[in-house]
């Protein structure tokens, strides 16, 4: 069986642009909406990328 790790990112906005802060790197990445949104979803379903 493959064990399946969960990101260990949290999603942030502003008015002006969407990050995710990766904590095992302490970084903050600007992505777009899409991603913003199919990261945001994911972080919801309790990291569950699909």
């Amino acid at each position: 069986m493959i064990q399946e790790e969960k990101p260990f990112i949290h999603m942030m906005k502003t008015p002006l642009c969407n990050y995710l802060y990766d904590v095992n790197t302490n970084v903050f990445v600007e992505v777009d909406n899409a991603v913003y949104r199919y990261l945001k979803e994911a972080e919801q379903r309790d990291g569950v990328l699909t």
